[in-house]
């Protein structure tokens, strides 16, 4: 480990808010204020793309979006087929917005993995930025997010792939888990 005296302030920031992100479930229903969001997303487009291609997508369902959606997904399907998403619909609504991710699909392999990296990456930017501003966060790629009706809802087209629901809100942030040190998983090649 690098003692602090080498490492600028800048990186000790960033290490602080990665080593601070927690995945919270429990939110408070507090709204999300849209500006924040905003701030956000022009965060997460900073993420790294193979020849600039952008290959983001980004909807964000305010906390009164998200009551809009439910009554959509409430409305199109029958009882018996919301049964399995009764206690995502609880939870949903505790959650201060969500940023639903896509990202475009490509025909070529090695575009479409790139547009998925590039994607993730994006999602971590949103993730970092969301703890720096003390919001807590939950990335999600529960099936909900990806069905039919919920495509129809916030009009996705085929040619897009989902890649995670980012919840944002206030809520407790939960105890850290412990994480194995990098060297237990690096190979140093000389």
């Amino acid at each position: 480990m690098h003692s602090s005296e080498h490492l600028s302030a800048e990186f000790q920031t960033v290490s602080a808010i990665i080593r601070k992100r927690r995945t919270c479930k429990d939110f408070d229903g507090k709204p999300v204020e849209k500006e924040l969001i905003e701030a956000l997303l022009e965060l997460a487009v900073w993420a790294p793309n193979h020849g600039l291609t952008e290959p983001w997508r980004f909807r964000v369902l305010l906390h009164s979006g998200l009551k809009n959606w439910i009554k959509f997904f409430q409305d199109e399907l029958r009882e018996e087929d919301l049964v399995p998403f009764e206690k995502t619909f609880e939870k949903i609504l505790k959650a201060g917005a969500i940023i639903h991710v896509s990202h475009l699909s490509s025909e070529n392999e090695t575009v479409q993995k790139e547009n998925s990296a590039a994607t993730c990456a994006a999602i971590q930017n949103i993730l970092l930025a969301a703890t720096a501003q003390h919001l807590q966060s939950y990335w999600s790629t529960s099936k909900i997010f990806n069905h039919a009706k919920t495509n129809e809802f916030l009009n996705i087209s085929h040619d897009e792939n989902f890649v995670g629901a980012i919840w944002l809100g206030h809520g407790q942030i939960p105890a850290p888990k412990p994480r194995k040190l990098a060297r237990e998983k690096t190979l140093w090649i000389k």
